[in-house]
């Protein structure tokens, strides 16, 4: 276990007196301050998971830095879980129609007026939900059509889009559901009969959205969640039935061209290519990330004879606006992954939080108990757009050897319910000038 006396912060009028008294060998202590600028690089990735994302992701966008995006995406199907087997349709019922609703949450893009053409289609594939999905995943496809509809976006406020669906895939999915019973779970239903669906933009559209996928309640909410409705009857009545879009596993493939972008020049994976036009860019969807440079901490701690770390502040912002963009959302949490040692500019993504200590800056306090061991959470302060984040545990613990000293990877912070696996696929995106990434260090020395 990792253990390291807290780190504290001192403030005294006379700081080269603070700590004096406890040195045996009657040498002065002092506490000192010191500012780091730390250089930040841009990165292009060519490996991103995007398995098991937060919202669907579906539409085109053509943005002036980040290149023009295209989002489509794939997912299973599920059901409430308060759904029983045994009465999930009532007896001799018959199908009369499916209509689909899609809560939009999500926006990003510039001109929203006009509505924007989405097809439905039925995936071929099998999905697995202990799979990681990468954004280049390629999933066979039916030939039919399940559905099509002309989103509806008001970006100020969350809008509903409803489309019907064909009544052959709806009957499709009633009579699944109909015969179903306790003896056959729903992810057979989904993985063998019904794999799922697929969202795809027509090319030509002008923006991206994004769709929820949470439910709350065993009768779902047209106006706050996305399912497909069963109508049907018997002689008796006549009743609905909701299937989620929140099934075991989903994936988003994005497709990028920054031929003619701002970041035309990334195109080699895991170079260090610098801040660009003296800013630094971070769209984990599209592969781009940013290492921030430490080597100047490393060489300024070796250069004193004795040093101890008080309180370290690692702060990035703040941030800029994306110009081009009417609605471009920025990262809110970000955490920081540690660079590879046999590649500094690569991250182990699949271990990210299953081995945390190994790949992860940790919370400052994990590192005094193994109690959480988990990836920081950093939330962005929306008061002046800056992260921050307390490193004096993890600082001195490099510093004298105890971690590795690694670069740190920007990365996105997105723990999902499924331990072990997280979605890299935000189009969310930060920019930040170089010479915006500061360390602010107060520690000790000898006179």
């Amino acid at each position: 276990m990792l253990v390291l006396a807290a780190p504290f912060f001192l403030q005294c009028e006379n700081t080269n007196q603070i700590g004096a008294e406890l040195n045996p060998n009657d040498e002065k202590l002092n506490i000192y301050y010191k500012e780091f600028v730390l250089p930040a690089s841009v990165i292009i990735s060519d490996s991103i998971i995007t398995s098991n994302a937060e919202r669907l992701l579906v539409g085109v966008f053509d943005d002036p830095i980040f290149g023009k995006i295209k989002a489509t995406s794939f997912t299973q199907l599920g059901v409430n879980a308060g759904s029983l087997f045994n009465d999930m349709i009532q007896a001799e019922g018959e199908f009369d129609s499916a209509v689909m609703y899609l809560h939009i949450d999500w926006f990003y893009g510039n001109d929203f007026n006009r509505p924007q053409r989405v097809r439905i289609v039925e995936l071929e594939d099998t999905l697995f939900s202990n799979i990681f999905y990468k954004s280049t995943r390629q999933t066979d496809l039916s030939t039919s059509v399940v559905g099509e509809l002309d989103i509806s976006v008001n970006p100020i406020l969350d809008s509903l889009s409803q489309v019907r669906l064909s009544d052959a895939f709806g009957s499709k999915l009633f009579a699944l559901l109909e015969k179903n019973d306790t003896g056959i779970s729903t992810s057979s239903i989904f993985q063998n009969d019904v794999k799922g669906l697929a969202f795809i933009p027509d090319d030509n559209m002008e923006y991206i959205v994004g769709v929820e996928r949470t439910f709350d309640g065993d009768t779902l909410n047209a106006e706050e969640e996305s399912f497909i409705r069963l109508f049907y009857h018997n002689d008796l009545s006549s009743y609905i039935f909701d299937v989620t879009l929140k099934g075991n596993a989903r994936y988003v493939k994005l497709e990028t061209d920054k031929s003619n972008s701002t970041l035309s020049g990334l195109s080699e994976p895991y170079v260090d290519y610098g801040d660009i036009n003296g800013q630094v860019f971070i769209q984990p969807g599209t592969g781009v990330f940013a290492k921030i440079i430490m080597d100047r901490l490393w060489e300024f701690a070796d250069s004193l004879e004795y040093f101890y770390v008080n309180q370290a502040l690692l702060e990035i912002g703040p941030l800029q606006s994306n110009p081009g963009v009417n609605i471009a959302p920025q990262l809110e949490n970000i955490s920081m992954a540690l660079a590879s040692g046999t590649n500094s500019n690569k991250v182990n993504g699949s271990a990210f939080f299953n081995n945390p200590l190994s790949y992860a800056l940790l919370n400052d306090f994990s590192y005094m108990s193994e109690s959480r061991l988990s990836p920081v959470e950093i939330p962005l302060a929306e008061s002046d757009m800056t992260f921050r984040v307390e490193v004096s545990n993890y600082l001195q613990l490099s510093i004298e050897g105890t971690l590795r000293r690694t670069d740190l990877m920007i990365f996105p912070f997105n723990e999902s319910e499924l331990s072990g696996i997280f979605d890299q696929g935000q189009l969310e995106q930060i920019i930040f000038d170089q010479g915006n990434v500061k360390l602010k260090l107060y520690y000790t020395t000898l006179r």
